[in-house]
């Protein structure tokens, strides 16, 4: 930007000090010392640009012609994928990447899962809560708990270029289709012993453990729900015995450290459907 040439008479410098209460005399003295005041703060700020320029260089959105040519080419990577065994925990983990836009999904739980953006000092984000999240970087810091089996994807968009899917994952998609806990089909059990060979674990906390059952001799059906070292007795139905042949449905809740098996109080073949439900129509 060029500014106009500014031209000041005699008369108004002087009128000029008249109203400040300053002596002529010292008048030029006055407007030298401004000057390099203003020279020096703008020095100052030149000097923050460029230093901001180097920490933290902008990502900045390339023309669509432009965009092709470098994609064509392999120039231009407009986004990444990442993909986290979460087997073993991780703690602030360093991750050399650039971008600003991070979308954080898992088959497992984000319960427990942060991520610091570009300094160790810096807020841990709660991908639980804050995903996606849109912020400049070059650097994350990871840390989730550990989770046997399980994957953590983290998709980076550079640009923005992410945004769009980003708005239609909601927290976990995958969250809101059921998880098959438990299957058996006509199974002889003895009475009064756990039905599953293990207890049943939640993958996602808190949730529902929905069970439908099918007792082929009459009896009372009941989930053994533990935490910790204490395990609690539930008995479906009021306690009253199911009629042989006939199909029940109940619902559990289900926290964090808990752990649920099922009994029968009578021998007999049982038929059993077991599953999670986090989100979505319960």
């Amino acid at each position: 930007m060029v500014l106009p040439r500014v031209s000041i008479t005699t008369a108004e410098i002087e009128r000029f000090a008249r109203e400040q209460g300053l002596p002529r005399q010292g008048l030029l003295d006055y407007i030298s010392r401004m000057d390099e005041l203003l020279i020096a703060n703008l020095k100052l700020m030149k000097n923050l640009e460029m230093v901001t320029n180097i920490v933290l260089p902008p990502i900045r959105r390339l023309p669509l012609t432009e965009m092709k040519r470098q994609l064509e080419s392999g120039q231009y990577i407009p986004y990444e994928v990442k993909e986290f065994n979460m087997t073993s925990a991780r703690t602030d983990e360093e991750i050399m990447v650039e971008g600003d836009h991070l979308t954080v999904q898992t088959d497992g739980t984000l319960t427990g899962v942060t991520i610091r953006f570009n300094m160790l000092t810096a807020s841990a984000v709660p991908m639980a809560y804050f995903n996606p999240f849109k912020e400049q970087f070059f650097k994350l810091y990871l840390t989730h708990t550990a989770q046997t089996g399980k994957t953590l994807y983290l998709a980076i968009g550079k640009a923005a270029s992410m945004e769009a899917i980003a708005y239609t994952t909601l927290a976990s998609l995958n969250q809101l289709v059921p998880i098959e806990k438990a299957k058996q089909h006509g199974v002889a059990e003895l009475a009064n012993t756990d039905i599953l060979a293990a207890d049943l674990s939640p993958t996602n906390v808190p949730c529902l453990f929905r069970t439908i059952v099918m007792l082929e001799t009459a009896g009372v059906f009941s989930a053994i729900l533990k935490s910790g070292a204490v395990s609690k007795t539930l008995k479906f139905n009021g306690g009253a015995a199911l009629a042989a042949s006939g199909a029940y449905m109940f619902d559990i809740l289900v926290h964090s450290g808990d752990t649920v098996n099922f009994q029968t109080d009578t021998a007999g073949n049982v038929t059993l459907r077991c599953q999670e439900i986090v989100g979505g129509v319960q």
